[in-house]
């Protein structure tokens, strides 16, 4: 709309917005007209405000996690702000990793589902709809085997931001990562109604497990909303 961005399809590569001198790498149409209806630029900071980012300071170095990365949206936030951070994603998805890994170049990315215990698990597929979940769902046209691992076997350090978006499977990720809790600063989180065959929204579970865990909440989005909730280390940080 009103953008000189435009998308074009290459056979056996995929779908591509060029913005700038840049390139946006997705696999379907649908998540062009979806997510950039506008333009990418749009798209970052619209991502940026859903998940409070622009409620924190950020510097040059800090570590963010990205569990459900998808394509790597989150990252065009802090390439927009030109913000050096640290960026690590994580998307068991295998349809999407290809499009992940050119977009969030020469950050890291793993093929892993985040989880509560590691091992191999069952995976259920939603590419078009961006609906893919640990957990058995209604939108799933497939199930396939992925690698599942916990946070806390994985990363020790000081972690900035770990946003998490596991599309129902927020508690179990956030369960996940409880010898690293201590080590993160904030966690944006959306907790809306995906968990499941019944569409269950996680929001009491993962507030009452994160109080539980010396944070505290300190954002959130009305119900009519997108329910995304940012909850903060009250041993660590304090919003700038």
């Amino acid at each position: 709309t009103n953008s000189n961005n435009r998308m074009k399809y290459i056979k056996k590569v995929g779908y591509q917005i060029k913005y700038g001198e840049r390139l946006r790498h997705f696999p379907t149409p649908e998540c062009a007209t979806h997510l950039y209806w506008k333009n990418v630029s749009h798209r970052g900071l619209t991502i940026g405000s859903g998940y409070f980012l622009d409620s924190i300071s950020f510097k040059n170095g800090d570590i963010i996690i990205d569990c459900g990365a998808n394509v790597g949206d989150l990252k065009l936030y802090f390439d927009l702000l030109k913000i050096n951070i640290e960026y690590i994603a994580f998307e068991p998805n295998p349809d999407i990793c290809e499009f992940l890994a050119k977009n969030i170049s020469p950050s890291k990315h793993h093929q892993i589902a985040l989880w509560n215990e590691s091992g191999e698990k069952s995976f259920f597929v939603s590419t078009h709809t961006a609906d893919s979940s640990m957990i058995e769902h209604p939108f799933a046209d497939r199930i396939i085997n992925v690698e599942a691992k916990r946070l806390d076997q994985l990363e020790s350090r000081k972690i900035r931001l770990f946003k998490v978006e596991a599309e129902g499977a927020e508690i179990e990720v956030l369960m996940g990562a409880e010898r690293v809790l201590k080590n993160i600063d904030y966690i944006s989180a959306d907790l809306g109604p995906e968990r499941g065959m019944n569409q269950k929204n996680t929001i009491p579970a993962v507030t009452n497990y994160l109080l539980s865990k010396n944070f505290e909440l300190v954002e959130a989005i009305a119900p009519s909303q997108r329910r995304t909730f940012l909850f903060r280390n009250l041993a660590l940080s304090i919003i700038e």
